[in-house]
């Protein structure tokens, strides 16, 4: 066997593995990651888009959400961001065009692990409580390849 054989077999095993485990996540976990790494997907594929309209996405893609949750944990996490001081901004629409500029100006290594550091906390501030936050870490990529990306 090859080594891309033998790696694409682990892989495999992997994806099968983390499925079997999402199955016994709570419901409310397996949505807290889906919302995170969704909002962070709607922000990054909508980089030159109006504030409202990411908002109206986000909206539209989760109905059930309560957008002005969705609001108030943005703007908790954008506190954070790495090397971003500047991202906070005095309202929502200011704080979103803040992350797309963000985005937008970080190469493709960096953009992804920002990304993914993001979509973590989102989903962090979304799940219960007492949800470890290892679970929302060794999930949010599981979360993002089987729910959102090209979704």
């Amino acid at each position: 066997m090859s080594f891309l054989t033998n790696f694409f077999d682990w892989l495999k095993n992997l994806f099968s593995s983390m499925e079997r485990k999402w199955h016994d996540l709570e419901q409310d976990v397996k949505n807290a990651l889906v919302q995170g790494s969704g909002i962070v997907q709607v922000i990054n594929e909508n980089l030159q888009a109006t504030p409202q309209f990411i908002l109206d996405l986000i909206k539209n893609k989760f109905p059930n959400i309560d957008i002005e949750k969705v609001k108030e944990i943005i703007q908790e996490v954008a506190l954070d961001v790495k090397g971003a001081e500047s991202i906070p901004g005095e309202d929502i629409h200011t704080t979103l065009e803040n992350l797309q500029k963000y985005f937008a100006a970080l190469g493709d290594k960096e953009w992804q692990m920002q990304a993914s550091v993001i979509a973590q906390k989102l989903a962090a501030l979304f799940a219960p409580g007492n949800t470890p936050y290892a679970i929302i870490v060794m999930f949010i990529e599981y979360a993002y390849q089987i729910f959102n990306k090209g979704k």
